[in-house]
């Protein structure tokens, strides 16, 4: 049976058998690629059959950034969601930038959603050029987790997602708003910055939160405030 398993895993490619040489292997391809020094937080060991593993990675100058990494085995190739993850963190930047006069406490978070441009290796663009390299627009999910004033208003609430918006021509997706309270909010922040977990937030934390879903296209959100406003009425 044994040899049986090591004929079929050397059939496969070659097996990184040790945690801490896949995360030496990591660690070398993000180095030789952005030229900045790393730290790996995992490096999970291959599925049969796969000649690659995965890691969850951060830059040392960004370490709230954490992002996935995946190695091919024999260490010569690799991809990873490094500059992804610093464009998303500019957009919710923005976003949060644009929400300044939004009447409550709140907090912003972007995905990207579909393929990665992994020929880039510039930390510092913007987000105009990296969508520009891409050749079109870019599909976004951004996450607003929102505690508002007492008495709520409505209409400077739509007001204010209309605004978060501004300069973000070149994106499409969804804005999603949650509405919550602040002790829940502060969970949310936790969860995203102190853990640094990368990815959409724990479904566990958005439980029971009224989430209101609206598309966006060219700097526009995809719903009127007469739309807004019925959605929301058994909320405010």
């Amino acid at each position: 049976m044994a040899t049986a398993l090591s004929a079929m895993l050397a059939a496969c490619g070659p097996v990184v058998r040790s945690e801490q040489k896949r995360e030496e292997m990591t660690i070398k391809y993000l180095e030789e690629k952005y030229n900045e020094e790393f730290m790996v937080v995992n490096a999970r060991s291959q599925n049969i059959g796969e000649d690659w593993f995965y890691a969850k990675a951060y830059a040392k100058s960004h370490p709230e950034f954490l992002f996935n990494a995946t190695i091919t085995a024999d260490g010569s190739r690799g991809s990873d969601e490094y500059i992804s993850r610093i464009v998303c963190n500019k957009i919710a930047a923005r976003v949060s930038s644009n929400m300044n006069k939004i009447p409550g406490l709140f907090d912003v978070y972007a995905f990207r959603i579909g393929s990665i441009d992994q020929g880039c290796k510039d930390t510092e663009i913007s987000i105009e050029d990296y969508v520009r390299r891409r050749k079109g627009n870019q599909k976004y999910r951004i996450e607003v987790f929102f505690v508002p004033d007492q008495p709520t208003d409505a209409t400077r609430i739509y007001d204010g997602l209309k605004e978060a918006l501004r300069n973000m021509e070149m994106l499409e997706g969804n804005l999603v708003l949650f509405l919550t309270e602040e002790d829940r909010l502060k969970e949310v922040q936790e969860w995203m910055y102190d853990k640094g977990e990368k990815g959409d937030t724990s479904l566990s934390i958005k439980a029971d939160m009224f989430e209101l879903i609206i598309p966006y296209e060219k700097g526009q959100i995809g719903m009127s405030e007469s739309e807004f406003t019925e959605a929301v009425k058994e909320i405010f």
